[in-house]
Formats: C-alpha cells, structure tokens, sequence
C-alpha cells in the first residue's frame, strides 16, 4: 500500500487504538501512575505497556533517514525504538556517552525529536538550536556555554553552511555512519532517570544577547504533560496536526504528548501557509499546534469556507497570536477554540492561557490566566506586592519553573522551594529568581537595583 493510501486509510478509517483513546485504558492509567515518568524515559514506558506497539500513529511530511541508512515515513511505538536505538548506536560509536552535552542544528519535523530521544537513552544532554540561528550565533552559543560537539544533517548545512564557523568545535554530519561497524551498546541501556536530570538544553530568544541556555529536567519539564495522558484527547477520532519548530520545548512536548498517547500525528517540516493548507486538507486533523508566524502565512492564504472544517482546537504559544490572524482561523473553523498560551523558556512552559472561539476573540492585552498549578502576582522592582489596577511585573510561581541556565543555577541560591520568576510583558526583557519578598529584595539590591537581563 502506497504511502499516501495509508495515511488516507487513518483518515477515513480512524487509528486501530482510537477506540481505547490511544491507550486502554488501564494501561494509560499506569503509565499516569507512574512515578518515574517523565521527560527522560516516556517513549520506553509507553513501550512497555502499550498493547499496540506496532500500530503507526506518527506520519512525516518528510521522511526521516538515520545515520545507518534505514529511512522512516511513519512511525508506531515499535519503530520508534528502532530508530531510537539506531541513533544511539552511532552516537556510541562516536564516542558519546553519559554527561556529554550535544548541540543539534537541524531542520524543523522530526529530527530534533529522534536525536533528543536517543542522546538522552546513552545519558547525553541535547542542545537544540533552531536552525534559523545565524550559524556564527549558534557557533559562538555553543563555544560560550562549552558545548564541544555540534551536529548538523544535511539540509541545515546545504542552507546555512554551518560547518564553515564551526572551528574548535566537534562537528558531526547526522547523513554519516558511524566510525565501526559496531553496533553494539553500552550495559544499561536505556540509561535510567532521574527526577533532577537534566534532559535538554532550549536557548531563549536571544533578542537583547546572545540567547541563554535554559535547563530542562526530567520531572520540571514533565509537570503539564502528566495531566494531558487523561485530558488532552477530547473525542475518539481525535489526530493532529504538529506545525511547531522542532527545536523548540513546545515542539519536543507535543510530540511527547503524541507518543505516549500513540495519538495519530502529522508532523511537518515545512511550516508555512500552502504546507499547513495542504495538509489540513489531506489528514483532516482535529487538533493543530503552532507558532505565529504559522498562523499568519495560514491566515494569509486565499482558503474556501470550509477549509478548516475539521479543527476542533488550535494551540499557540512563543509570542501572542495576532487577533485578526485568530479570527479569521475561527471564522474557517467555527466549531474550533484557539488556546493562546504566554511563556517563556525560563517558565518551563506556558503559564497563562487564553481561549478564543469564533466570534468571541480574547483580547491581546490580556496574557490569560495562571493554569491551575501556577500562582501569579504583580510586583514592583523592589519586589512589592501591587493592588490590582497597577502597571508592574508578573511573579509567577510554578513547578514547572527552569532551575536557570548552564552554569547559572537559579536555584541552588534558594533554600525555599516555593520560588518566584518575575517578568515583564515584553517577554525577553528581563527576569529576576525570588523566593519570598526578602530574596527578592536582596536580588534586586544585588543587581544594583536593575532586573537581569534575558
């Protein structure tokens, strides 16, 4: 069967699992239960339970090649190990391992996703960069923050020719082999995890400095995703639509989400207007996910009036979605609800949420509200609690929020672990690590009453 029948077959005939919701439901309820869970080892404990490990459930706009040759255009549980494992035999065979830090400098899809899965089973930490980094950035991100080994695929250097500023650095190309014919991996594959692992490295904006290299842990980075193993698919034929940078938290978290729900998914490469049309038209998905610049190039093209017919939900995050950009989504799916999430890098995720629906356009002067395990306040510079109604900043609390950057832990100075980031609307102009008022205060103080910059 041809590939474009397959995946018009799961359209039309819906997921093999759909009826147990992706997951039965006993073992979806195990797989919530558990407590190791998390960032570091999803795809190895959804394996082991899942009673449909051969079922495919993610389709790729761009077939995924391993450095080994073996090429993917769809994958289920079981050949998502597969590449996993293959991806981590060469990566052994380059000589990484536990504690390495690898930068990976790769075009948008899938590959950021299968890279970060395979580093993280040898005990490597993935440095994602976004691939619309000027390279001479990226290279000078990499050697500020220490990072020594940088791998890039083919597309990435035909486009941006990221080797040339790479000197003093290890390069790795992902189209090249491994250096044995040794296949062979280390005893105690996959490498277990633990709740203060660190799992990925995300840069921030970069947009007042060079960008900052954010922590994500094994259990910060996986407070959110928990929840959406009973929340996040809302009707049996649920699928989706992946339109997010793959080198981005949110992109690596909904495609987490889709695993561990083994919820069908399309996840494209290209991720402009006609690409987005087209394969809306095609897969017919219920639920679709991605940036602003996405939705406005969709937006943009000329659609009929039931082009969108068939999304139920958008989600947003990164920057504010543009109000008319939103409007005109809703007016082409009229049964849908667009979720505009604000956050940041340093946030774990995005803590305040906004919903529109056709008609009723939530207002961009308003970021939303906290989501239920996050508690917001406003303050002034010297960390003071302001009455409503007064311009200041947000201090959000949260679980989810970043231990700090490579080498500059926030926490480790904070004994409390109730503990405050407070940011201003524009989201990259700065932020400052509070715990209680006297932390804050002294911080600020010690900061010659500036807040630190992003």
């Amino acid at each position: 069967m041809s590939r474009a029948k397959k995946l018009w077959k799961v359209v039309e005939e819906g997921h093999e699992n759909i009826d147990n919701a992706a997951l039965r439901e006993s073992a979806r309820a195990k797989l919530y239960e558990d407590k190791e869970l998390g960032c570091g080892n999803f795809l190895f404990k959804a394996y082991e339970l899942s009673p449909t490990k051969t079922t495919p459930f993610f389709f790729l706009e761009k077939p995924f090649t391993t450095p080994f040759g073996e090429t993917f255009t769809e994958f289920s549980l079981e050949t998502l190990r597969a590449a996993e494992k293959s991806l981590a035999q060469w990566y052994v065979s380059h000589g990484i391992g536990k504690g390495a830090y690898v930068c990976t400098y790769l075009e948008d899809g899938i590959p950021h996703f299968m890279h970060y899965l395979a580093l993280n089973s040898v005990g490597a930490i993935p440095v994602l960069i976004n691939d619309k980094m000027s390279p001479a950035i990226a290279a000078q991100y990499a050697k500020e923050n220490g990072f020594e080994t940088f791998v890039f695929d083919p597309a990435t250097e035909a486009r941006t020719k990221i080797s040339i500023v790479l000197s003093g650095l290890r390069q790795m190309n992902a189209a090249e082999a491994g250096k044995s014919g040794d296949r062979s991996l280390p005893a105690g594959w996959p490498v277990k995890k633990v709740n203060d692992d660190t799992v990925m490295i995300c840069h921030s904006s970069g947009t007042t400095a060079i960008p900052k290299a954010v922590l994500f842990k094994h259990e910060q980075f996986f407070i959110g995703k928990r929840e959406r193993l009973k929340r996040f698919i809302e009707e049996p034929g649920d699928r989706m639509l992946a339109a997010m940078p793959g080198s981005h938290s949110a992109g690596i978290s909904y495609l987490m989400t889709a695993t561990m729900l083994e919820l069908p998914t399309f996840v494209l490469t290209e991720l402009t207007g006609p690409s987005v049309a087209t394969h809306i038209a095609r897969f017919k998905p219920t639920i679709m996910n991605g940036f602003p610049q996405t939705w406005a190039s969709l937006a943009g093209q000329d659609l009929p009036p039931n082009a969108l017919a068939t999304l139920k939900r958008f989600y947003n995050t990164a920057d504010t979605a543009h109000e008319a950009h939103i409007s005109k989504l809703l007016r082409l799916a009229p049964l849908a609800r667009f979720s505009d999430g604000f956050g940041a890098s340093e946030l774990g995720m995005a803590l305040f949420e906004k919903v529109s629906r056709n008609g009723a356009v939530a207002s961009r002067r308003c970021v939303g509200r906290p989501v239920p395990f996050a508690e917001s306040i406003i303050i002034d510079t010297a960390g003071n609690l302001l009455p409503p109604g007064q311009v200041g900043y947000f201090a959000i609390k949260s679980p989810t929020l970043t231990h700090g950057y490579h080498n500059r832990l926030f926490r480790h100075q904070i004994a409390d672990a109730h503990a405050w980031i407070s940011q201003p609307a524009a989201a990259d102009a700065a932020v400052l690590v509070r715990s209680l008022l006297a932390h804050g205060r002294r911080r600020i103080q010690d900061g010659g009453g500036r807040l630190l910059p992003t």
